[in-house]
């Protein structure tokens, strides 16, 4: 067996592949050894990060599980009678169009809900869903504007109206006093969107009547 002829044709290697040369591979399996075990403690940390990102999307957020609000709680706090503070026409366009209301539709409001003097909104809740929406003159008159149903959603908001029209808003009963926030319309016309702005918005906060 001719060994030193076939170690020659091993070194040599195929016709059409580089010639071999001892220790030229060395270098390069040492690097790509690096490269691997690099690339496998990066697939570790990538892993691992994205691991603890779905844990966290799985987790549940703090208010996963929490009691909802005590919605015959806020029912008690909201029945009864509720006025605001007198308000005056000037006050009261003002108001609207710093609300962004256009003036012809303020203008058209007024026409039909006219300021003389002053006035005070009221806002009735019979603590059963329905809400009796009145206004009251500085000379003492009385004037019932509308007579609507309300609920209380399961998150503690609001919604008054209709399918065609109505208002969902956040409110807080503190100290004998109704606070409005939040106001969000749904598919009401600009007269609507005026009055909803005025009984829920500039009249905002309320006072109980028998405070």
């Amino acid at each position: 067996m001719d060994l030193d002829r076939i170690e020659r044709a091993l070194r040599e290697g195929p016709v059409d592949e580089p010639r071999y040369v001892p220790g030229a591979f060395g270098p390069a399996r040492r690097f790509g050894a690096l490269v691997m075990t690099a690339a496998v403690g990066a697939a570790l940390v990538i892993g691992v990060a994205i691991g603890l990102g779905l844990d966290l999307l799985r987790a549940p957020s703090p208010n996963v599980g929490q009691p909802g609000p005590d919605l015959a709680d806020l029912q008690r706090q909201l029945a009864g009678t509720w006025i605001s503070e007198p308000v005056t026409e000037d006050e009261f366009v003002t108001f609207m169009l710093e609300e962004g209301h256009a003036p012809a539709d303020v203008e058209a409001f007024l026409d039909h809900d006219p300021i003389e003097t002053t006035l005070q909104w009221g806002l009735d809740f019979d603590g059963r869903g329905n809400l009796v929406v009145f206004s009251t003159t500085g000379d003492g008159i009385t004037d019932i504007l509308t007579n609507v149903t309300y609920e209380l959603l399961p998150d503690g908001r609001m919604r008054s109206g209709d399918r065609t029209c109505a208002l969902v808003a956040e409110f807080s009963v503190s100290d004998e006093r109704l606070v409005f926030e939040d106001l969000s319309p749904e598919g009401c016309i600009p007269d609507d969107l005026i009055a909803f702005d005025t009984f829920f918005n500039l009249a905002s906060p309320y006072t109980s009547s028998v405070r």
